[in-house]
C-alpha cells in the first residue's frame, strides 16, 4: 500500500511540474553605463561641462559623454542565463536620443508632410518632430538658453535609447555651464 501512495504521489507531482511549462521570457530594458578598462559600470546621472558663450549642440555633447567619459548604453543578452559580469551585451550607444533638446509636434502641424493637417497627423502630436529625411529637430530657443546662461548655471537634461523589442531606458544628466 504504502509503494502505491508513493509511486501515485511521484506520477502526480512529475505531471503537475511538466504541465507547470516555462514561463515566457521577459525582456528587461537597456542600461546606461560607463566602460571604463573592459569594466562595466552601471551609473544613474551623467553630467556635461559646458563652456559659456559657445554653440552648444546635443550631438557634440553626447560625443563628448561617449568620448571623454566612456558613457555607454547596452542592452544584455537575454537569450540565455549567465552568472557573473561577463554577459555578452549589444552597444546601442548610436541610438541614444537626448529628448530635451528636441521639438515635439503640435496641434496644427503637418507631421507627416502631405501638406493637410488631418487626423494622421493627430496621431503624430506629442511625439519628437522630424524633418523631412526623419532627422529629430533641435529646439534652438533651448540651445540658444544654454549660450547665454551663466558661469555655473546649470540646466538639466534627459538622454533615452530603446531596444530592438522596444524596451525604453532614461537617464538623467545636468550640464553645468564653465569658463
Amino acid at each position: 500500500m504504502k509503494i502505491k501512495r508513493l509511486v501515485l504521489t511521484s506520477i502526480i507531482s512529475l505531471l503537475a511540474i511538466s504541465m507547470m511549462g516555462c514561463p515566457s521570457k521577459r525582456n528587461r530594458p537597456p542600461k546606461f553605463v560607463q566602460i571604463t578598462d573592459e569594466e562595466v559600470i552601471d551609473i544613474n546621472r551623467v553630467t556635461y561641462y559646458h563652456p559659456q558663450g559657445t554653440d552648444f549642440s546635443p550631438d557634440t555633447m553626447l560625443n563628448d559623454l561617449v568620448e571623454n567619459q566612456s558613457i555607454h548604453a547596452i542592452d544584455y543578452d537575454q537569450d540565455e542565463v549567465i552568472w557573473g559580469k561577463d554577459r555578452n551585451y549589444t552597444d546601442l550607444t548610436d541610438d541614444i536620443i537626448v529628448v530635451s533638446f528636441l521639438q515635439i509636434w503640435d496641434d496644427g502641424d503637418d507631421a507627416n508632410f502631405d501638406g493637410v493637417v488631418d487626423e494622421q497627423d493627430e496621431e503624430l502630436y506629442g511625439d519628437l518632430k522630424t524633418d523631412e529625411e526623419g532627422n529629430y529637430v533641435v529646439n534652438p530657443q533651448i540651445t540658444f538658453l544654454l549660450k547665454v546662461l551663466p558661469v555655473d548655471g546649470e540646466f538639466n537634461f534627459s538622454m533615452v535609447v530603446y531596444d530592438s523589442e522596444g524596451e525604453k531606458t532614461e537617464i538623467s544628466g545636468t550640464i553645468i555651464i564653465v569658463e
